[in-house]
């Protein structure tokens, strides 16, 4: 069994396998791994040939996320019961890119983002850009892109610049497709690549920011000199094809269906209506009494977007619940079994004495900022 940087990778995914977040989930995969070949009087080989599903589960119910891989715990008796809760949104949108929709950046001077991608995509063909004009009329308006290859430590000599137009709609703001054609050269070491996408300065039109990102994230303006401007942690609305924006199921039933992470628009999150004040409460009902003796619950800490907390010297998300206490009810009574302040952790298990138990029921009284409480995942269990 190996783990961090001396696994067999290539070059490409050396890129990822060898930082620290990386390496802590292959010490995690391998630490189960290698406890399990003692419980179960295995060899490494053995545990990949009969008994890899076993190992998959186990970690995620340790919260390890591996993709395609759902819950499916017989032990649990979360997993598919009854869910409900005293509220839940119906306004959020799930968007399959990082980062937070920020303010809209007027094109009073000229601004420009650089547009990470993959030289596999091969070469630009159109470009989405999220106008807003506040104007009466039609504006055309003329997009400018160049091609850089390699990396943030990788020189390449840029491409030539190129231009398109597009129309932007009246008085609302819109994806609006630039038809562009930017040539790709594609490099044998490195995959990463950008393109810089350019508007000139346009009076009554408007360019929909993100925000929440990583240092590997630009966007700025051009001085007075004609030079860019470009800081990091910024980015603006442009893509090789629409992000999806679907309304996102924000419903109880998320935390039991199986997934410790949001998927995709359906398989979210329990997120409260943000309309109703805190504290909010959700609840889980099993199909019938079970003896249990620890119940672990899955806050957000915002795992989208993981440079949430660059910067500020508190490690706090503000999705986030940070104060909340958790009940068990056992046909008669309910009784608290936990009642924390002040969390900054996005799994908790909290243990009690083997109980004959019918409800869990987690009441968020306060996050780190969000309006809404925030749960992906409850879960119970009668362990050793």
């Amino acid at each position: 069994l190996f783990a961090g940087r001396n696994i067999s990778v290539s070059h490409i995914a050396l890129g990822t396998t060898r930082v620290q977040n990386t390496i802590a989930t292959i010490g995690q995969a391998a630490g189960t791994a290698a406890a399990m070949c003692i419980q179960l009087n295995e060899t490494p080989r053995g545990i990949y040939l009969r008994h890899m599903e076993q190992l998959k589960q186990t970690l995620a119910k340790n919260d390890q996320f591996i993709p395609g891989v759902r819950s499916t715990d017989t032990t649990d008796p979360c997993l598919g019961a009854k869910a409900t809760a005293s509220s839940y949104c119906t306004t959020e949108i799930f968007r399959n890119m990082q980062g937070e929709l920020g303010e809209l950046l007027p094109l009073d001077v000229d601004r420009a983002v650089d547009m990470k991608f993959s030289e596999a995509e091969g070469d630009i063909e159109h470009i989405y850009v999220k106008l807003h004009s506040s104007l009466s009329e039609p504006t055309t308006v003329t997009l400018y892109a160049q091609y850089f290859g390699g990396d943030v430590d990788t020189f390449s000599t840029a491409g030539e610049i190129v231009s398109a137009q597009a129309v932007v709609p009246p008085m609302c703001e819109s994806w609006v497709k630039f038809n562009i054609h930017v040539p790709v050269e594609r490099n044998k070491y490195v995959e990463s690549a950008c393109a810089r996408v350019m508007i000139n300065a346009t009076p009554g039109i408007s360019w929909r920011s993100i925000e929440n990102l990583s240092l590997y994230q630009k966007a700025g303006v051009r001085d007075a000199s004609g030079k860019w401007v470009m800081k990091t942690y910024k980015s603006l609305c442009a893509h090789r094809e629409i992000p999806m924006e679907a309304p996102a199921n924000c419903g109880p039933e998320n935390v039991v269906n199986g997934y410790n992470r949001i998927i995709n628009a359906e398989n979210y999150e329990w997120v409260s209506d943000p309309a109703q004040e805190l504290p909010q409460w959700i609840q889980v009902e099993f199909d019938k009494a079970t003896e249990i003796n620890n119940v672990s619950v899955v806050f957000d800490t915002d795992l989208t977007n993981p440079s949430t907390c660059w910067g500020p010297k508190v490690p706090v998300v503000k999705q986030t619940i940070k104060d909340y206490f958790v009940e068990i009810y056992d046909g008669k009574n309910w009784i608290k079994i936990a009642d924390e302040k002040d969390n900054i952790f996005r799994k908790r298990i909290h243990r009690f004495e083997p109980t004959n138990v019918e409800k869990v029921k987690v009441t968020a009284l306060a996050t780190w900022g969000d309006k809404s409480a925030r749960i992906m995942e409850i879960r119970a269990s009668l362990d050793a």
